[in-house]
């Protein structure tokens, strides 16, 4: 996972452009659930790897990219199913975007759904339907 770290460090601290930074927020979480599949130990172990790395960089002061970890550490959550703790990291970021995209409001909608709260995840859902 060493080599994860070292991509996520290249993202979050040099990385300009906000639409490639998504894209590769993707792969990482991608990359994480793979690696814990190609080591045997599951993909929810590689999701666990990736937050365990991701969450506590929120704290830190000079973090530039620090809605996108939000968005990374959330995706990750909802990855693994964990709709409660997903919740206040894609509303952290989705609230601090200026646009976000069909997928972004999928997965949020989804996640305002698996947690109850219905008349939110309406108004993502319908944004869902509206993009191309």
């Amino acid at each position: 996972m060493e080599l994860v770290a070292q991509f996520l460090h290249a993202i979050f601290r040099r990385q300009r452009d906000k639409t490639a930074a998504s894209h590769c927020i993707c792969l990482v979480a991608g990359a994480a659930a793979a690696a814990g599949d190609a080591t045997g130990l599951g993909q929810e172990a590689g999701l666990d790897e990736l937050i365990a790395y991701a969450e506590p960089r929120l704290a830190e002061p000079d973090m530039q990219r620090q809605k996108e970890i939000y968005q990374l550490v959330g995706q990750a959550y909802f990855e693994r199913g964990d709709y409660e703790k997903a919740l206040q990291y894609l509303e952290y970021y989705a609230e601090r975007s200026g646009r976000l995209r069909a997928e972004e409001f999928y997965q949020l909608g989804y996640t305002q759904y698996q947690t109850g709260q219905y008349e939110k995840a309406i108004r993502s859902f319908t944004e869902v339907s509206g993009q191309d």
